[in-house]
Parts: structure tokens; C-alpha cells; sequence
């Protein structure tokens, strides 16, 4: 029974990652949500996005990786970022043919250049948020600040990560821009533009 149990739920999940697959739902998403996203950034182009599903997230709770449904035969490159209408999500740390392995931003190995007002630094995760601690060029920042990747990341630069909410002690405290509980609907960028 719990044989006949296992292969029912793999049979289920084949067919579920096939059937999104098949349909193009991040740019339904994508066209609804986010044209704000693309005008304040114009290079990102949705021809230069790959539509994918979140297809294991833990139940609900991205932690340290997730799966999309997309990979090597669909042109999905390691280093790749992968963002949703709110901003980063994470990036692409691993490719198979038919899915790849996403570390998530919220992990604590997420290491990331940033730029936000001409300062420069290294985006860290600590407790429930991000915190920049090695800044540079830092002269004209605010609470309330965009924080946005930066040209020294293997891919693209100004995507949104999230907001200053705090500056102490040469450390900025970063509210991030993406609801880790509603990544569902993702889009990997492909080229180094």
C-alpha cells in the first residue's frame, strides 16, 4: 500500500511539473504585475526572461533553495537571477535538463554586490531581513532608500531587493521587496545584458 501511496504522489508531481510547463504563466503574471518593474529598469526586457513555477518551496516557506521548472533545455544558466513583479528572488546555483536549483535570497549564504545612491556594498542576511555592512561611497543615504543589485554581480544590475528601514553604526538595515510566503510565479533572466 504505501508503494502503490509513493508512486501515486510521484505520478502526480510528474504530471503537475508537466502541465506548467506547458503554459506560459509568469508572463500572464508578469504582464498584470510588474510593468512598473520593467519601466524603472530599462534592461530588463520580458524577451530576456524564461516564465518558470516554484515547483518545491517547503510548503510555502522558501528557506535556503527551491526548484523552478525550468533548466538547461530551456536555456537556464547557473549564476542567473530570478525575480518575480517584487523584485529578486534568489539565484539560479544549479541547472538539470527539465528544472533548476534556486538559492534563495533569504539564505544565509546570499552574498550579493548592491548599489543604492552611488554606495556600495555586499548584501547578508541576519534574522529576518538583509543588513549591508561593508559599505562604500557612503554619503547620501536614507531610510527609505531602493536597494538594487549592483554592476558588479555575474549578471544583471538594478533589481530591486528592498528598502532601508535603519542606519547604525555603518551597518544598513535592508527590509527586503519580495514576500518570501508568495513566491509562486518567477522569471529567470538569460542573457548578461
Amino acid at each position: 500500500m504505501r508503494k502503490l501511496c509513493i508512486f501515486l504522489l510521484a505520478f502526480i508531481l510528474v504530471i503537475q511539473v508537466y502541465l506548467m510547463s506547458s503554459k506560459n504563466i509568469f508572463s500572464i503574471y508578469y504582464d498584470s504585475y510588474s510593468n512598473n518593474l520593467i519601466e524603472k529598469k530599462d534592461n530588463i526586457d520580458e524577451s530576456n526572461l524564461i516564465s518558470a513555477k516554484v515547483v518545491d518551496n517547503y510548503n510555502g516557506l522558501i528557506r535556503d533553495i527551491f526548484l523552478i521548472n525550468k533548466g538547461k533545455l530551456d536555456n537556464i544558466k547557473e549564476n542567473s537571477f530570478v525575480i518575480n513583479s517584487e523584485g529578486l528572488v534568489g539565484q539560479v546555483v544549479k541547472t538539470y535538463d527539465h528544472y533548476s536549483v534556486v538559492r534563495s535570497i533569504f539564505s544565509h549564504k546570499t552574498k550579493i554586490a548592491i548599489e543604492t545612491n552611488g554606495c556600495y556594498g555586499t548584501l547578508g542576511v541576519e534574522y529576518n531581513g538583509f543588513v549591508i555592512d561593508d559599505l562604500i561611497n557612503c554619503d547620501d543615504i536614507n531610510v527609505n532608500d531602493a536597494v538594487f543589485t549592483s554592476k558588479y554581480n555575474y549578471s544583471l544590475s538594478n533589481i530591486l531587493i528592498g528598502y532601508i528601514y535603519k542606519i547604525k553604526s555603518h551597518k544598513l538595515y535592508i527590509k527586503p521587496s519580495v514576500n518570501k510566503y508568495k513566491i509562486h510565479n518567477v522569471g529567470v533572466i538569460i542573457d548578461d545584458l
